[in-house]
């Protein structure tokens, strides 16, 4: 089943302090991944796959299909 990257994180207990802190990058950079994973360079993604351990098609077909369907309720 495909999550989001907020599940995936808080499912491996990681806070998102220590996110960014493993992904040597601000709070602030990191929480705006997980808000909108679509919108973020490939290579921030590609880190925060590697640290989930899950490959981001994952990330990108679950993010495109929750916004989907938040548009058409």
């Amino acid at each position: 089943m495909k999550q989001t990257i907020k599940q995936l994180r808080r499912s491996k207990g990681i806070t998102q302090k220590d996110m960014a802190e493993r992904l040597n990058m601000s709070l602030y950079a990191y929480r705006k991944i997980e808000q909108n994973p679509a919108a973020c360079e490939i290579k921030s993604l590609l880190a925060v796959g590697n640290e989930l351990n899950v490959p981001i098609t994952d990330i990108f077909l679950f993010h495109n299909i929750t916004n989907s369907n938040n548009q058409h309720s």
